[in-house]
């Protein structure tokens, strides 16, 4: 796995979690790390609006966080698919952008 060289600079040293399920808490260490970190609002953004962001936003081991969707800083294969994703999702959670939660 190749981490992008200005993700790297952006946050040097920052755990790193590789996934290999839509939910980004099945089978691996990102519940252990958000905790050891005191995290407590979530914010998730990322490739497959419609599979792996949310998948992820509405597990079960996200519960207990704050949870939101950046829903300018995600995409999947089709403008409408991400729409529809982020319209569906949005009655569990909030969608928001990225510009409201500097």
């Amino acid at each position: 796995m190749k981490i992008h060289y200005r993700v790297i600079e952006a946050a040097p040293g920052a755990p790193v979690v590789v996934k290999g399920f839509a939910d980004g808490f099945v089978g691996t260490n990102l519940e252990e790390t958000l905790s050891n970190l005191g995290i407590t609002d979530l914010y998730v953004c990322g490739m497959m609006t419609h599979n792996c962001v949310t998948h992820t936003a509405i597990s079960k081991s996200a519960e207990k966080y704050n949870v939101s969707i950046l829903g300018d800083c995600c995409t999947t294969v089709d403008e409408m698919i991400h729409k529809m994703a982020l319209s569906a999702v949005s009655t569990r959670l909030p969608v928001v952008d990225f510009k409201t939660v500097l």
